[in-house]
């Protein structure tokens, strides 16, 4: 397969990361933030650069799974992985593109409990592994995995914690390398080695 030009999303992968930082540092130095920031600019990244991040994410999601001896778990992200590689490779984002990528998705979805609303306008999936909402939302759109992955805390509400500053460092440092290499499907690999991954497993 050949090489996509992602030029488009190395310059949206540069706003994202500047974001990213500007977030740490408010954070860091004693400001407040809501997650929704996160989300608002997540939401930003170029659609190749974020199927990079989630092949990633599903690589180290199902080696966890792996490790946990819950293959049925690990064939799901398999599955969803090899979704996002044919999209990366897409010429366009057609519905039928998008579609297969979301039927390879509702099997990881699956493992979700359902929905709990927090609020008047706002309900949260339960999933006992946040990593699975992560790898699960893949077919929507990067915020809604990004996010609660980072954020999301037991009462289903978003908020920062130790923890959740670490995967946002994490996240910086990934789109810190999306944005300063030559982008291409190698790249993929960006992030796999240290990937802050939670403890539970389903």
């Amino acid at each position: 397969m050949s090489e996509p030009d992602i030029s488009e999303e190395r310059r949206a992968a540069s706003n994202v990361r500047d974001a990213l930082h500007r977030l740490c540092k408010k954070l860091a130095n004693g400001g407040t933030a809501t997650p929704s920031e996160l989300s608002a600019w997540i939401r930003k990244s170029g659609k190749k650069t974020s199927y990079l991040f989630y092949w990633m994410a599903c690589t180290a999601v199902a080696k966890k799974y792996q490790q946990a001896e819950k293959y049925d778990i690990v064939t799901r992200l398999w599955n969803v992985r090899l979704a996002v590689e044919k999209q990366f490779f897409a010429n366009n984002t057609s519905w039928a593109r998008q579609k297969q990528l979301h039927d390879a998705a509702r099997p990881l979805q699956a493992c979700f409990q359902g929905r709990k609303r927090i609020a008047q306008h706002q309900s949260r999936w339960i999933c006992a592994d946040l990593d699975i909402v992560l790898c699960a939302n893949a077919a929507f759109s990067a915020e809604c995995g990004i996010t609660p992955w980072a954020c999301q805390q037991p009462d289903l509400r978003y908020r920062w914690t130790n923890n959740s500053l670490t995967r946002l460092n994490y996240l910086t440092d990934c789109w810190d390398a999306y944005a300063t290499s030559e982008l291409a499907w190698a790249n993929r690999m960006i992030g796999l080695s240290n990937f802050p991954a939670h403890p539970e497993c389903l």
